[in-house]
């Protein structure tokens, strides 16, 4: 995942669905996500890079 290692990107998808309060919501698909979950989801995402 963007040329991070398996462990420093779980590390990091944990650290960003804490901050982004989704970590109760980990484990579950994203369809069944609500329309501001899902665009913090977005914003994890973009951010996983350390951009």
């Amino acid at each position: 995942l963007y040329r991070l290692g398996r462990t420093r990107s779980k590390q990091r998808a944990a650290e960003l669905l804490e901050r982004f309060d989704l970590t109760d919501a980990g484990d579950r698909p994203v369809k069944t996500y609500s329309g501001g979950m899902r665009r913090r989801l977005d914003l994890a995402g973009a951010l996983v890079a350390e951009p």
